[in-house]
């Protein structure tokens, strides 16, 4: 039986909501699963004992949230996030260390720099490979993750020109990316060395890791030889 339109719009839906990705990226056949407290990510494994750390930014944080919590429990010691002003902020099932409602009209504002300057700090403070830091990031984290390297209206100036030109995503993203000590790589130089892993729900076609959130923990060596030069 063919199922009707709504039928199948409501299947399609709940095969990318957040917390079905989380729960489907975590299995015994995947490359990355969790058996008897021990966290398996590709060929390399590493012992869950209290020492994980979450941060997370962008449009699906709270469903992503809630699953890894669900996953990890006690293991974790930390959270950050920043979601968006919408946010239905009684959706989270647990309480995270600190959570910020940010990026009015997903646009990068002060919320955004401060709950960004909380990660950031408490990044720099991780400096065991032992020690964990999952970043989940979805739609919407290049204006909920922002450290920007030239004043704030200079930014919002540069990005609304851009808009108003027709820009794409792909080329807001790699401006911004120039503009943002925490992009391209940025929060991934500050979580080091701490083990990374990044759990990313992409919106942008092609799943372009560079462009999506600008790639916060992306290393990305061509990028930092063009900013270099």
């Amino acid at each position: 039986m063919i199922p009707s339109g709504s039928s199948l719009v409501s299947r399609i839906i709940s095969h990318v909501k957040p917390e079905i990705f989380i729960s489907n990226a975590f299995n015994p056949s995947s490359l990355l699963r969790i058996v008897d407290d021990t966290l398996t990510i590709g060929t390399t494994s590493h012992k869950l004992d209290r020492n994980v750390t979450v941060f997370g930014f962008g449009k699906a944080t709270i469903g992503m949230y809630n699953s890894i919590e669900k996953l990890l429990g006690d293991h974790i010691v930390s959270s950050f996030l920043s979601v968006p002003c919408t946010s239905d902020l009684s959706k989270l099932e647990t309480q995270p260390t600190m959570v910020k409602q940010a990026a009015m009209n997903n646009l990068p504002d002060d919320d955004a720099i401060e709950i960004t300057t909380r990660m950031i700090e408490h990044a720099r403070t991780l400096n065991s490979p032992d020690h964990i830091c999952i970043s989940l990031i979805s739609g919407g984290g290049s204006a909920l993750l922002t450290s920007p390297l030239v004043p704030l209206p200079d930014m919002l100036a540069t990005i609304r020109l851009l808009v108003s030109q027709s820009a794409s995503i792909h080329q807001l993203n790699i401006i911004r990316r120039y503009l943002d000590e925490v992009k391209a790589g940025g929060l991934l130089s500050h979580i080091q060395p701490a083990t990374s892993l990044s759990l990313i729900l992409s919106d942008i076609i092609g799943d372009d890791i560079r462009i999506i959130a600008s790639g916060p923990t992306y290393h990305d060596e061509m990028f930092i030889s063009s900013w270099m030069s």
